[in-house]
């Protein structure tokens, strides 16, 4: 019969992690029954999951951010196969950890360990957990990735801006994050009018009508989460089984009208914004995109479907 009941998948490589990784030690020495995985890449994360699987192990803690996160879920999918999935809990440990802000107990890496393995020693860590809505991001002759957060556009030329001249400098994360608004929103400005020209999008939205959009997009955001970066909430995500597709063109005007969100952290459906509940999104013709953080580069010609797909337990 198998002994563990928490497993904890640590990416060594997340940014809080490099600093300590060993944080967690004086917190779960006296509990043999938490298994512990280091991870460093999506191989260490797909072998940790496999292994997982065979112990049966009923939760995961994923301690790394937004990109340690998705790589998880993708390998949950990929292997878990006629079986039940782990409740998953989360631990902020990355450059950006906005699935943990929007699905996991909020608190010090110290403090929500310690609560989870209170739950498990009080008997309610079974009863803790939240269903939320999983992306499937699906591309013909490729395996189907998971996540919680699609964006293209400015959204992926920033990151790669920012993991080049930003986050080297080892600033913290609401002093790289500051800047790396700042640079969107100046990139959008003044940087090139026709590297994001997107010509189809097609939306399936909960009315079951289908319909399109083309044209120059400053971003194009899919996701599930309840809150972005600086704590911002698409206003649609707040109803239930939905996920919600934003996006604003490339217009100075439409760019110089985003500026107020910062201020009041909700992003409401206006005229140089639209906000839609879909079924399913599918995309042609964009280089790149990113899900949950990681970056994948797509063919001129190829479609990029995004659906709600499943959903998974998170605990709180």
């Amino acid at each position: 019969m198998n002994s563990y009941k928490i497993a904890i998948i640590q990416n060594k490589l997340s940014t809080q992690n490099r600093e300590g990784s060993d944080w967690y030690k004086h917190i779960i020495s006296e509990y043999k029954w938490i298994k512990l995985f280091h991870a460093s890449n999506s191989i260490d994360i797909n072998k940790a999951v496999i292994e997982l699987q065979m112990l049966q192990i009923p939760t995961i803690v994923i301690d790394g951010g937004d990109g340690t996160i998705g790589l998880v879920i993708s390998s949950l999918f990929n292997n878990y196969k006629n079986q039940s999935f782990p409740s998953i809990a989360l631990i902020s440990s990355g450059k950006t950890n906005m699935t943990a802000q929007s699905w996991g107990i909020q608190g010090s890496r110290e403090i929500v360990l310690s609560r989870l393995i209170k739950k498990q020693l009080d008997g309610k860590l079974d009863k803790s957990f939240h269903p939320e809505i999983i992306l499937k991001v699906s591309r013909e002759g490729k395996p189907d990735i998971y996540g919680t957060f699609f964006g293209t556009a400015n959204i992926v030329d920033s990151i790669l801006f920012c993991r080049k001249y930003i986050y080297p400098l080892g600033f913290p994360n609401w002093l790289s994050h500051s800047l790396a608004f700042i640079v969107f929103i100046q990139k959008a400005l003044f940087g090139s009018k026709k590297v994001n020209i997107i010509h189809s999008v097609e939306i399936d939205d909960k009315k079951n009508q289908i319909w399109s959009e083309t044209g120059n997009f400053f971003i194009l955001i899919v996701t599930s989460l309840s809150r972005l970066l600086f704590s911002l909430k698409p206003e649609v995500i707040d109803q239930d089984d939905s996920i919600s597709y934003l996006t604003i063109k490339q217009k100075m005007i439409s760019i110089i009208a985003l500026l107020p969100i910062m201020v009041h952290k909700k992003i409401k459906k206006n005229k140089f914004k639209k906000i839609v509940k879909p079924n399913s999104v599918s995309i042609k013709s964009i280089n790149y995109f990113t899900l949950d953080g990681e970056i994948y580069t797509t063919n001129k010609n190829e479609v990029i479907n995004i659906s709600a797909s499943h959903k998974l337990n998170f605990i709180r």
